[in-house]
């Protein structure tokens, strides 16, 4: 971290900005060269404790050209993908317990297509095709391009349930 930025100051502004309701998105790099265990287990304790909204992990790669390439590839293949399976595991937690708690809730949906006898949309929060989906049903026909009003009955770690 930055000179005068410390570990409370940076997770007390992630919670103000959370709690102006915006949601937090990052995606991160494990196995990068040179990270040890112990750096390792300030990102697992980071992320638990930061609680994005929604979060990526990809292994270091190298790559000809990239200011890394000349840094080698130290890291065995296996504990780069133990690493980002460990962070996925905090985040599926993180994820279910955030859409658990918008059970009951009125959330404002993006209709994005019809499926299955359902409507699949997207909040606010959410980008097209990566993030979690809201799958919609409702009395008549919804427009895709439209937002509806839906009521979350049910959650995944991943995706909301409702209806309008």
């Amino acid at each position: 971290m930055r000179r005068g930025i410390t570990r409370k100051s940076l997770l007390d502004l992630i919670c103000r900005i959370r709690d102006a309701g915006i949601a937090l998105r990052t995606t991160l790099i494990v196995g990068y060269p040179g990270e040890s265990a112990e750096d390792f287990g300030l990102l697992e304790s980071f992320v638990r404790e930061t609680g994005f909204a929604r979060l990526g992990v990809f292994t270091y790669s190298m790559e000809e050209g990239t200011t890394a390439y000349p840094l080698g590839d130290p890291v065995p293949p296996e504990e780069k993908e133990r690493r980002k399976g460990v962070i996925m595991e905090i985040q599926k937690g993180i994820s279910v317990e955030r859409n658990e708690a918008l059970v009951g809730s009125r959330l404002r949906v993006l209709i994005d297509r019809a499926e299955d006898g359902l409507y699949v949309g997207r909040t606010e929060q959410d980008a097209p095709e990566i993030d979690n989906e809201v799958f919609v049903s409702a009395p008549g026909p919804l427009t895709p391009g439209t937002f509806s009003d839906v009521e979350i009955h049910d959650a995944t770690e991943y995706d909301l349930y409702g209806r309008v």
